[in-house]
């Protein structure tokens, strides 16, 4: 292999490492985008918690249950439902 092969599989080998590390970054920041979703759903899920026990005088697992099963039986995601829970200041 004379020396023009050999700086040609060096950059070649370069250029294959950059672009497998190009796409770990990317995937890393959508998993840092999912993870700011997550944190900020669990958020506000344990805000609608806190108010549905204030509103009712129950516990936290109970109040989650409540949360749980309006989710449940409206068909909607308990972050949907958690933001009306905020937003009204109760239940409904």
């Amino acid at each position: 292999m004379t020396r023009t092969e050999q700086e040609l599989s060096v950059v070649r080998s370069t250029h294959d490492s950059m672009a497998r590390l190009n796409l770990d970054v990317e995937r890393l920041h959508l998993d840092i985008g999912r993870l700011r979703a997550a944190r900020l759903s669990s958020n506000r899920i344990g805000i609608a918690t806190g108010v549905i026990m204030c509103d009712r005088h129950i516990t936290a697992g109970e109040a989650f249950d409540v949360l749980r099963r309006a989710a449940r039986d409206s068909r909607r995601r308990l972050r949907e439902v958690a933001e009306e829970v905020i937003d009204r200041g109760a239940l409904t």
